[in-house]
């Protein structure tokens, strides 16, 4: 079985991931820590959890890397998938 990285992001209201397939938005309602709890021991039965977002530096230990890297990943990925690619846009609050 091959495993896949999956991305998860916390943000100030919601929890973003995406496993390369799919991907979903769930609200925390200002309790991050309830949702990861529920979602992180689900996503390492399938692969690496690789987080994003100022919220989980404290929280996860787990392999993190900074909104710039993870948005330069996302580009040449779906540049890859679909070819050419105008550019991408993300959100920084």
């Amino acid at each position: 079985m091959d495993l896949k990285s999956i991305g998860v992001c916390v943000g100030s209201s919601n929890i973003s991931y995406y496993d390369g397939i799919k991907g979903e938005n769930v609200s925390h309602h200002g309790n991050p820590m309830e949702i990861l709890k529920e979602l992180i021991p689900r996503f390492l039965i399938d692969g690496n959890v690789i987080v994003t977002g100022r919220k989980a530096k404290k929280m996860v230990k787990l392999s993190q890397i900074p909104e710039v890297e993870a948005t330069e990943i996302a580009y040449n990925t779906l540049r890859d998938k679909y070819g050419a690619v105008e550019g991408i846009v993300g959100s920084i609050k």
